[in-house]
């Protein structure tokens, strides 16, 4: 594939995709001056940055959830303990 080609499949600007490449980003290489793309090297690169986009979305949820369950925890353990020295 093209750098042009790339960017069209990716729907970014051909200097983003540049840039990439260039950095080691995005697996791909130069023939003289002109960037070349194998497709499935940009698919696997794709589906494992989707994959690690949702391993982040998943920890931050469960960051939330473990939060929200120790929140509750404490309520139910602050009643506990309130209702031990009521009834006392």
């Amino acid at each position: 594939m093209t750098l042009e080609e790339v960017a069209e499949y990716l729907r970014v600007s051909e200097r983003t995709v540049a840039e990439w490449a260039g950095k080691g980003e995005l697996p791909g290489g130069k023939i003289g001056t002109t960037w070349r793309f194998r497709a499935s090297d940009i698919e696997d690169w794709l589906n494992h940055k989707n994959f690690s986009e949702n391993q982040k979305k998943d920890h931050r949820v469960m960051n939330h959830l473990n939060r929200w369950l120790h929140h509750q925890e404490l309520q139910l353990w602050m009643k506990s303990i309130s209702r031990m020295y009521l009834i006392k």
